[in-house]
């Protein structure tokens, strides 16, 4: 009897095991992409996600990006653009307080003439092919590359 309880008691904690992770389980809860023209400046304000900026051979801007999270998150995440005269924002919307959340802001510039301000808190920062440029980059725990 004394074995046929310690079964029960195991069976039930792996229901409530996987039961926690399928609770907790990551999906993709925003998706966006965009281009934009006559683009001078770029603000990111990228938060908790990652932020890869490539300058190619293209005469607009093309933003994209994605957030995974849960499922309760969806609606309350996303990336804003704003476009104000030849500056253009791009805002991770949300804030940091929502644990498990992950996705990336994804830019292509014209290789030249682009300047940029990216700040994350904790997400990576990504900058690669940009020349002739003023890049200005902070991110508090995430790694810099440029």
């Amino acid at each position: 009897m004394k074995n046929f309880k310690s079964l029960n008691w195991l069976v039930l904690m792996a229901v409530l095991f996987i039961s926690s992770l399928a609770v907790n389980a990551q999906t993709e809860i925003f998706r966006m992409k965009t281009n934009f023209s006559s683009v001078s400046k770029i603000d990111i304000q990228g938060g908790t996600l990652n932020v890869s900026v490539y300058g190619a051979d293209r005469t607009d801007v093309l933003v994209s990006g994605f957030i995974n999270g849960m499922e309760s998150q969806k609606g309350l995440l996303k990336i804003e653009t704003k476009l104000s005269g030849d500056v253009l924002a791009v805002t991770y919307v949300g804030g940091d307080s929502f644990n498990g959340v992950s996705g990336e802001i994804r830019i292509l510039v014209p290789q030249s003439n682009t300047s940029l301000n990216t700040r994350c808190t904790s997400g990576n920062i990504d900058i690669m092919s940009l020349s002739g440029n003023v890049v200005d980059v902070m991110s508090v725990s995430g790694n810099v590359m440029l």
